[in-house]
């Protein structure tokens, strides 16, 4: 262990400057990524630094302003970010309250083109 680490600063060198955000992706990065999508089982992954990344990054890159993003009232503030971000329609309905995907009172249809995202309290402690 400690040879991989004096190699790992001998090639890389040390500081806070080791996230993608400060120094760009780096072959440890890749190499994270690479190893959790075959431990996935999974075509790729990308890794953020912080939850608050990756929220602004995947939410921002998969919805727009013609898509509706549904949240539960107590979700972490970061998804409330990214889902204001990304310029989709905000809905947010209380943790007790249940929804359906079924056409309003109004009548009105969303276009088939357009996406929507639930984000929910999660009710287990781990995601692993």
């Amino acid at each position: 262990m400690k040879e991989a680490a004096i190699k790992a600063v001998e090639r890389y060198g040390a500081g806070a400057g080791a996230s993608r955000l400060i120094c760009g992706s780096l072959a440890p990065h890749q190499e994270l990524d690479e190893t959790l999508a075959a431990f996935k089982g999974t075509e790729a992954a990308l890794t953020f630094s912080t939850g608050y990344a990756a929220a602004i990054g995947t939410i921002c890159a998969l919805l727009g302003q013609d898509d509706v993003i549904i949240l539960d009232k107590l979700v972490h503030a970061c998804i409330v970010d990214a889902a204001r971000l990304c310029g989709a329609k905000l809905r947010v309905f209380a943790t007790t309250t249940s929804w359906t995907s079924e056409p309003s009172s109004s009548g009105r249809q969303r276009k088939s083109e357009s996406r929507k995202l639930q984000a929910e309290v999660p009710r287990r402690t781990s995601w692993w």
